[in-house]
């Protein structure tokens, strides 16, 4: 269901900027699409953060608990905590997922 206002047509969109920057177009806001941009780029590292926590904690706690390999539980020493193989695999898994996104993306990009 959608509210027509009679104030915008969809005419105007355009395949290359985000809605709510053509929406915003008529009040010359020039710094908005650069705002815009840094909350989505800051959205996407902090949910990429937040995965690489929980893939690493999951994979040590299936560790401690002998259902996945004891080398995940293994921690180093002279950092308190910080469990190296498990980081290593889930930050091998980050970048498996963000290289295809980049080389898939369309060549006009």
């Amino acid at each position: 269901m959608f509210i027509n206002s009679g104030n915008f047509s969809q005419s105007l969109l355009r395949g290359d900027e985000y809605v709510f920057v053509t929406a915003l177009d008529k009040y010359h806001f020039s710094f908005f699409p650069h705002v815009f941009t840094a909350t989505i780029i800051l959205a996407v590292f902090s949910t990429m953060t937040v995965s690489l926590f929980g893939v690493k904690t999951l994979l040590v706690t299936l560790a401690d608990g002998d259902d996945a390999p004891a080398l995940f539980s293994k921690m180093l020493k002279k950092y308190k905590e910080f469990h190296l193989p498990s980081f290593c695999l889930a930050t091998i898994g980050l970048i498996a997922s963000i290289v295809p996104a980049l080389l898939l993306q369309p060549q006009g990009s």
